[in-house]
């Protein structure tokens, strides 16, 4: 199984910032964890990434 993308939105904040959220399902679990997700959540603001957290 391939990595499965489960979801992926960009939210927009203000004029100049939005926030990035994606999801996928993996096959296996990541290094230092228990289940079968990947997960990214970026908030940027001008251009900028300001906070970026994943696994």
């Amino acid at each position: 199984m391939k990595a499965r993308e489960l979801f992926n939105r960009r939210v927009p904040v203000a004029e100049q910032a939005f926030a990035e959220l994606v999801l996928w399902e993996v096959p296996e679990p990541l290094s230092g964890s228990k289940h079968r997700y990947k997960y990214r959540l970026a908030f940027v603001v001008a251009g900028k990434c300001v906070l970026r957290y994943d696994n």
